[in-house]
């Protein structure tokens, strides 16, 4: 008889097709896993847009945007600094424009929505799992690896200060974002900030809708102003005065804490706040545009120009009223010279002479 020859795979053969497969397995596992991610970072972005579209639509025609779902005040000595809850039901009602609810393409839930106590200025926010999000200079590399998801924070609001009136005063805090992570306790806002609860776009901390989610809501970062009230008044800062001091105050608020290289902060931070100029129309936008204030510039003169018929007069830019007029000084604002042949204070004393100029030249000397 003959012998039929049979062959099979040896062991280790078998532990190197196996281990082959299982590699070729997880690298399409992670491509899958990447190319989900972004398909849904894709459809958060897109939900967002869509939102902020519709919220400042309505705005347009109401003049103020609408209020949110079941809304939660976070306050500051007692009163409304802004309303957050999400988008759903209630103002999505009020909009009229969408044929559904956005919802966040894995967990379900509603994304968050926040609005200022005026209903001028508003944030919506989800998250973002993949590549689409930009790395924020203020996390290290180190701490970004061990982050399943950054914030994706996006509106109208101004980024730096909200305004709160408690009655008797008017507070200008210096808060960049109006979105927690936790609504379900803290909700004074400096409690809020000391428990390192505010979302930032781009950084760890996730809304508040993603609680009790896969996801890590509070991942550790923490934002706290070196002084979070810059101004305080019964109306808004009105004169160059309160505004320069408000401008100095806000840069001192950031300066030094974690979002000192904040990009969205920089103008504020590198701001010269020795160039008063500068200081005045960079903070009287902010009041106007983003505070709904009216700053009037006081225009400072010089005193009554003196009666010198032998002195030619400069006058500059004064930064106070009823500036002096001086000769000795050629930087100040009110300045002037004797003409040839003129000197002293009042420019009608005819210049001596030859050796009648001071110091004398004893014996030689006769006006």
């Amino acid at each position: 008889m003959s012998k039929i020859s049979q062959k099979a795979f040896t062991l280790v053969e078998l532990i190197v097709v196996i281990t082959i497969l299982a590699i070729l397995w997880t690298i399409a596992f992670l491509a899958f896993q990447g190319y989900a991610k972004s398909a849904r970072d894709g459809s958060r972005i897109s939900d967002l847009s869509g939102i902020k579209q519709t919220l400042e639509l309505y705005a347009l025609n109401k003049g103020k945007y609408p209020e949110t779902t079941y809304g939660v005040e976070i306050t500051y000595s007692g009163s409304e600094v802004w309303t957050q809850w999400s988008f759903g039901e209630t103002t999505f009602r009020s909009v009229e424009k969408m044929s559904k609810i956005p919802r966040d393409p894995l967990t379900e839930d509603e994304y968050n929505y926040s609005v200022t106590h005026l209903r001028n200025e508003y944030q919506v926010a989800a998250l973002l799992e993949g590549d689409a999000v930009t790395m924020n200079p203020v996390v290290s590399e180190a701490y970004a690896a061990d982050i399943l998801a950054k914030a994706y924070v996006t509106g109208d609001y101004n980024g730096k200060v909200v305004k709160v009136n408690t009655g008797a005063l008017l507070y200008i805090l210096a808060v960049p974002s109006l979105i927690a992570s936790d609504i379900s306790g803290v909700l004074d806002i400096e409690q809020l900030l000391a428990a390192g609860k505010l979302v930032i776009n781009g950084q760890s901390n996730l809304p508040s809708n993603y609680e009790g989610s896969t996801f890590i809501v509070d991942a550790g970062f923490s934002f706290v102003p070196n002084n979070i009230v810059v101004y305080s008044g019964s109306t808004t800062p009105t004169s160059d005065v309160q505004v320069i001091q408000f401008i100095i105050n806000l840069q001192n608020a950031y300066s030094g804490t974690t979002l000192e290289n904040d990009p969205g902060l920089q103008d504020i931070i590198t701001l010269d706040t020795s160039n008063t100029e500068l200081v005045k129309q960079f903070g009287g936008n902010i009041v106007q545009n983003d505070l709904g204030g009216v700053v009037t510039y006081e225009v400072y003169t010089c005193a009554t120009q003196p009666d010198y018929p032998h002195a030619t007069f400069t006058s500059g830019t004064p930064t106070q009223a009823n500036t002096s007029w001086q000769n000795t000084n050629s930087w100040n604002a009110c300045y002037y010279v004797c003409d040839a042949g003129y000197q002293w204070a009042d420019c009608n004393t005819a210049t001596p002479p030859g050796d009648c100029v001071f110091p004398f030249v004893f014996g030689s000397c006769s006006l």
